[in-house]
């Protein structure tokens, strides 16, 4: 499989699996009634942008495991360029006569702000025994749970971890990246 094929698969995983954490998370928030912020269509876009995100970021440290730091940039180039791509064409109303350059660039900028934050954190989940304070999955979800209902909540946090660790599960990445030549 080459790259640029990794980065179709990926891509089209990516986009739909964040389409699918949104969903969940508002069936689950439409079942508590105490807790239900109001999501809009803004919110909605933030949150998927949010997941795909995260997605890039953990298959680029999976990659920085697995490939040379040449072939990695061969995996991730097309990952990030093509997942941004169809989740704007996906999720961005066309009719808006928005120019779509611009759009790919601001959402790379966007994922390029998201890494330097992110990566700061080094351990993704916490040792046994350890706080999961500093770790990228306990940061990441008090982030999600601050975009759903500004605030940071226990239960949000738990509900994100639990959706990005299935599909983190579910992506196959290590198969998918061993492949590539």
């Amino acid at each position: 499989m080459t790259f640029d094929q990794a980065g179709e698969i990926f891509s089209k995983l990516l986009v739909e699996y964040s389409d699918k954490c949104l969903d969940l998370i508002k069936n689950q928030l439409e079942n508590d009634k105490e807790k239900n912020p109001e999501i809009d269509k803004k919110k909605e876009l933030k949150i998927k942008m949010l997941f795909l995100f995260f997605f890039i970021n953990f298959i680029d440290r999976r990659a920085f495991l697995l490939l040379t730091p040449a072939k990695r940039e061969e995996l991730m180039n097309p990952v990030g360029y093509m997942s941004i791509e169809r989740f704007i064409k996906n999720n961005i109303n066309k009719s808006k006569s928005l120019d779509q350059d611009s759009l790919l660039r601001n959402h790379l900028e966007e994922l390029n702000a998201f890494f330097i934050k992110f990566n700061k954190f080094k351990k993704i989940v916490p040792s046994k025994g350890d706080s999961p304070k500093d770790t990228l999955f306990w940061e990441f979800s008090k982030e999600m749970s601050q975009v759903i209902d500004n605030r940071t909540d226990i239960i949000y946090m738990n509900i994100v971890t639990e959706l990005t660790s299935q599909v983190i599960s579910n992506l196959k990445i290590d198969e998918i990246v061993k492949n590539c030549k």
